[in-house]
């Protein structure tokens, strides 16, 4: 089985990304034998990026970096780093492995936190789902935002308030996913964010294309989220392991992001309507009536 973890960063991210390769490498002594991770990954070094002449740290810098990053990382992964500066966001990235050869993918965002075990958790639930070969997992989240995230909630975290994640100490999810019972459940609906450790059934994209009007950023998790529930793709929740991003932790974050020239992104600001993207999503309705599970 290969499974193919695909991310995208900016300069400014290459330590949240070096965290997480660190570790990563740790849930390496833990996977299933014959299984193949290849990490996917591109990191946007372009100008329209960045005014390298103007910062205060040198382009060479995160390209080094990343480079050495690839080279550790290589001693347990199938790798594959780039700096393809047709890619300018998350869902530029995302698009780019359609073409690919894998049987599962995982989104991930280079700000979430996760456990040791998080990845074989994966994995061990993918392969113990025998009622079909398609299907996306997600793990467990603190309580965000609004009511409508507790499906994918922790039950420690139900009960908090809507805030909980800006103060969650992330460094204790490790001890957390030990004391916890894991274990899979169906959900009754889709629910997740993009890049937050979610896994996803290769052929889901060969059913739900993720549109070149979304552009670099913006629209796709909410488009895939709603086209499998109009597809009847079933959903599985991956209890007792719970992500995070890291809001306590944000203080002095930008100490990379503060010496670089940022040049504004149009790639971000360039972003569909909401009456645009129900029209793709009506389009999509259109062409699958009779592709439903």
């Amino acid at each position: 089985m290969r499974y193919r973890i695909v991310e995208y960063i900016q300069p400014w991210e290459i330590d949240d990304f070096e965290r997480q390769i660190n570790k990563l490498i740790l849930s390496s002594y833990h996977f299933p034998k014959d299984i193949q991770i290849i990490f996917d990954c591109t990191l946007n070094v372009s100008d329209n990026i960045v005014d390298w002449e103007k910062s205060k740290i040198s382009k060479d810098y995160f390209l080094e970096k990343y480079k050495h990053i690839e080279n550790v990382l290589n001693n347990y992964f199938v790798v594959e780093f780039d700096t393809n500066e047709l890619i300018q966001g998350c869902v530029d990235k995302r698009r780019s492995i359609i073409s690919k050869q894998q049987d599962f993918v995982i989104w991930l965002d280079p700000d979430i936190y996760f456990t040791e075990f998080t990845l074989v958790y994966l994995i061990n639930a993918s392969l113990s789902i025998n009622t079909g070969d398609t299907f996306i997992i997600t793990p467990e989240i603190t309580k965000y935002w609004d009511d409508s995230w507790d499906c994918i909630t922790n039950e420690k975290f139900i009960n908090e308030p809507t805030n909980y994640r800006d103060y969650f100490d992330v460094y204790s999810l490790d001890t957390l996913t030990r004391n916890n019972d894991v274990y899979i459940k169906e959900n009754n609906t889709v629910k997740f964010g993009g890049g937050w450790f979610n896994l996803f059934s290769n052929n889901i994209f060969e059913k739900i294309s993720i549109p070149t009007e979304f552009g670099s950023y913006g629209w796709e998790d909410l488009y895939v989220m709603l086209c499998s529930v109009y597809l009847k793709i079933p959903q599985y929740i991956l209890c007792g392991v719970v992500v995070s991003d890291a809001v306590k932790f944000t203080q002095n974050k930008n100490y990379l992001k503060n010496n670089l020239s940022i040049v504004k992104r149009p790639a971000e600001s360039i972003m569909i309507s909401q009456k645009e993207f129900n029209h793709i999503f009506s389009n999509f309705i259109n062409n699958n009536k009779t592709n439903i599970l």
